[in-house]
């Protein structure tokens, strides 16, 4: 299966996934805004892993973040070229192109629910490999009837992940969880999914 292809245009457009297009609206500044608020990002090195199109990093650089996306679509990278949005490149999450723990903040939102279950234990590893403070994963928790993305193969309980998680060393901060969690159920309840939060110890 080429990775590279399987998210293309068909995938963000309509017959793979829920998405209808992939688009900017006023949702993406009030997470960046939400996130630079809770964990003092202004200044610091983000990473968004499996960005899509990196809308979220081009609002936290607006907030003075040095923020840099990846994603392995090959229409992702397309769609930046011709968006002109800045600090992406096309890269495997497998095989992540950076040093270790080289970014104070990891964002993986709805990554690991795509990922086979021969890959989980690579992907996880490089996750906490890059992070050096904290690393957050939004993923589903349980399956959906009405969910029609065909690639989410992937899905565990919340509980699941905080135990693959904190197997290497990245704690559960539970404070940081609830104050991002009344952010986005106050500030943006129609985007926000939770966030875990995991900080490392």
């Amino acid at each position: 299966m080429n990775l590279r292809e399987l998210f293309g245009e068909r995938y963000f457009k309509g017959g793979l996934s829920n998405y209808n297009d992939y688009l900017r609206d006023h949702r993406f500044p009030r997470v960046a805004k939400a996130l630079v608020e809770v964990f003092k990002l202004k200044g610091r090195r983000v990473l968004d892993c499996g960005s899509a199109v990196p809308y979220l990093c081009d609002e936290l650089r607006r907030l003075g973040v040095e923020a840099i996306a990846f994603d392995i679509s090959d229409y992702v990278a397309r769609r930046v070229v011709s968006e002109r949005l800045q600090d992406f490149l096309q890269a495997d999450v497998r095989f992540t192109p950076f040093r270790d723990r080289s970014f104070y903040l990891v964002i993986a939102s709805e990554l690991v629910e795509h990922v086979p279950a021969e890959y989980e234990d690579l992907v996880v590893r490089e996750l906490a490999r890059v992070t050096g403070k904290y690393l957050l994963v939004r993923t589903p928790f349980c399956t959906d009837p009405r969910d029609r993305d065909v690639t989410h193969v992937n899905i565990h309980p919340w509980m699941y992940w905080v135990t693959r998680f904190e197997e290497l060393g990245l704690l559960h901060n539970d404070h940081l969880f609830q104050r991002f969690s009344l952010i986005g159920h106050t500030r943006f309840p129609l985007f926000y999914d939770e966030f875990l939060v995991f900080e490392r110890v």
